[in-house]
This record gives C-alpha cells, structure tokens and sequence, in this order.
C-alpha cells in the first residue's frame, strides 16, 4: 500500500496548490523516503524529482505537466 502511494504522489501533488504540497504533502513524502522496505523507497525515490518539479513556478522554470503526468518543456 505505501508502495502505491509512492507511485500517485505526482498525481495528488498535481491537482494541489503549491502551499498544500509544502505544507501537506511534502512531510508525507518524507515519511515514504524514510520508510524500511525498499520496495517504498525505490517507488519513492522514483517519484522524487517529478514531486519536487511541482514546487517550481512554470512561468520561470519552464516546466509544465501535463494531464497524462508528462512534462512539457
């Protein structure tokens, strides 16, 4: 179960402001990146940068997301 909440985080992060995220959903995430089974950590891990993405302001970086959960430079 943790596993699979590691893998939707960017869905979740997606359809959130910025403040949630920080706010909200970043100590979450800290929880999974220090979770003992490795099969959470590599699935957190993998979704790390993708989650911090969602932090950026698009009009600077230049990132944007899709709805399908790519990214448009």
């Amino acid at each position: 179960m943790r596993k699979a909440c590691a893998e939707c985080f960017l869905a979740v992060a997606h359809d959130m402001s910025p403040e949630v995220c920080r706010a909200r959903l970043w100590p979450l995430f800290i929880t999974l990146i220090s979770d003992p089974c490795r099969w959470v950590l590599q699935a957190a891990f993998q979704s790390l940068g993708p989650f911090i993405s969602t932090f950026a302001n698009p009009s600077r970086a230049g990132l944007y997301i899709q709805e399908d959960g790519t990214f448009n430079i």
